[in-house]
């Protein structure tokens, strides 16, 4: 029986980091939720169980995986969801000095409640439980029997925060690394850094779920009142658990290193070398997206009219749409039939309405000129406008007895419009690019009304060609998806005519296009 050495847990690091690096983005780019929970078991789990029986150790004894008294299991929640609200806003800082924000990864928002589930148990549970044995279980306890527990702490967590290889969330992933590498040690139960792991992950998680399925809600957090509670509840923590714990006596078995270090320690220097490749990808990648460029050479020239079977979320067909376009004008009338329905926690409905949308955009970049949207019911009737005037958008919405203007940045893409005019993308050189998106009519919790509501940090991203089956036909097409869940199929053929369309509220296939 023999314990795991600093040496041995330093090679494991760099196994498992090179697994997670390679296979595991793959799996996750396959399936995020199942991607991430498949990386956490097997590419860090599995080899960190290998260890142990190659050294015929039990792995809950060397780990010290013993269950924690309810009083530091609740302190160790408290612990964890403090963290998380400091976390949070620190790496909203960071974004503000660093000056660029990174895309969303495809698939991590989930679109209904399975997809949600598996994404919980990916981050809230598998990787506490996972990452837990790795780093304070396997990592730091080696490191425990040779170093002093300050230094132990310190190196295991500054190892957590390198394996995570996000230049941006560095900093931010300081806090949550350093108090569970302090919980490990002065409680010396892997079981309480597993709950404030746990904790920690389970709040990023509820945002990452309400940002999938409940976009229209916002949290209070992150926030800076939320981080002020965020740091009293660590405080609190961290003086309730030094009084409810013992200061842990001191290894029995102090292992002395040899001299030479270098075979201990090249594969942290290796680690850190990946590190900064990753970051420099990083940063180079951030930082070369470039703001959304259009062109109107691969709109339709002639006049064509387009027509679209509108369906609602769960695939029935509720209306049709008729599109016509000429160059940079577009004109569309819609009208819905009456329906309500429900799919796991969503719950989609509307009344019998009709709605027309005019638009114009400017024939080199196609900045929006101006628009106007009427929705027209038995009940009510709603309309706004958009115009340019000095290159910003100027919207006005004139509802009953209240009055709203606002403006927003010429190149805003606008609800209704957008699918439209991504026609005049430059398929396929684009692939990843970044843009205002406006909903003109929305519910705004800040103000607590409805209004319009301007994201400034969205994204677009291009992938396929891909089969796309319609009334009209089977297309070959371009797949945009847009950072808010919305997706827009285009045929790969100029003038790449809109086919598909998945919107907030309805999802529209091709029946027919006439010059």
């Amino acid at each position: 029986m023999k314990f795991p050495s600093v040496k041995q847990v330093n090679r494991l690091y760099l196994v498992t980091l090179i697994l997670v690096l390679v296979f595991g983005s793959l799996m996750q780019l396959v399936s995020f939720g199942w991607g991430l929970l498949g990386t956490e078991l097997l590419l860090i789990l599995l080899p960190v169980i290998w260890l142990h029986r190659k050294n015929n150790v039990s792995l809950i004894k060397n780990t010290r995986l013993q269950k924690p008294r309810a009083a530091i299991s609740l302190v160790a929640v408290f612990l964890g969801g403090g963290a998380w609200l400091i976390d949070s806003i620190i790496e909203s800082f960071m974004v503000q000095i660093t000056g660029y924000s990174l895309p969303p990864v495809d698939g991590i928002l989930p679109n209904n409640w399975f997809q949600a589930i598996i994404i919980f148990a990916a981050f809230a549970i598998a990787a506490p439980i996972c990452e837990e044995f790795l780093f304070r279980g396997t990592i730091q306890r080696a490191y425990q029997e040779e170093k002093k527990p300050i230094t132990a702490v310190l190196i295991a967590s500054l190892m957590f925060v390198v394996y995570h290889m996000r230049f941006q969330g560095f900093v931010s992933l300081i806090p949550i690394a350093l108090i569970l590498g302090y919980t490990y040690w002065r409680t010396q139960s892997l079981a309480a850094a597993m709950l404030v792991h746990f904790a920690n992950n389970a709040l990023a998680s509820i945002v990452i779920i309400q940002a999938g399925l409940f976009p229209e809600f916002t949290l209070p957090f992150p926030s800076v009142p939320a981080a002020a509670f965020g740091i009293l509840m660590v405080v609190a923590g961290l003086f309730l658990l030094h009084r409810l714990t013992a200061a842990p006596e001191p290894e029995t078995e102090r292992i002395t290193l040899p001299s030479r270090t270098w075979s201990v320690y090249w594969p942290l220097l290796a680690a850190l070398i990946v590190f900064i490749v990753m970051a420099v990808v990083e940063v180079t990648s951030a930082t070369s997206l470039t703001r959304l460029t259009l062109g109107a050479d691969q709109l339709p020239q002639k006049k064509t009219s387009y027509t679209y079977e509108v369906l609602h979320k769960g695939d029935l067909p509720v209306g049709e749409m008729t599109c016509t376009m000429q160059s940079s004008t577009l004109e569309c009338n819609r009208e819905i039939e009456a329906f309500e329905y429900k799919e796991n926690n969503s719950f989609y409905s509307s009344l019998a309405m009709e709605t027309k949308i005019n638009a114009s955009w400017d024939q080199e970049d196609l900045s929006l000129q101006e628009m106007t949207e009427t929705n027209i019911s038995d009940s009510y009737l709603t309309s706004w406008q958009i115009q340019q005037i000095d290159q910003t958008l100027v919207f006005n919405l004139d509802e009953n007895d209240r009055l709203i203007t606002e403006t927003f940045p010429q190149q805003t893409l606008v609800e209704d419009e957008w699918p439209w005019r991504l026609m005049g993308l430059s398929f396929p050189d684009t692939v990843i690019n970044r843009f205002d998106y406006l909903e003109p009519l929305t519910w705004r919790e800040k103000s607590q009304d409805s209004g319009p509501l301007l994201n400034t940090n969205a994204y677009l991203t291009v992938s396929g060609p891909e089969q796309v089956v319609t009334p009209a036909g089977t297309f070959s097409a371009w797949k945009v998806s847009l950072s808010n869940n919305q997706r827009a199929w285009y045929d790969v053929n100029a003038p790449y005519t809109l086919v598909k369309l998945e919107s907030r509220m309805f999802n529209y296939v091709l029946i027919q296009s006439i010059q």
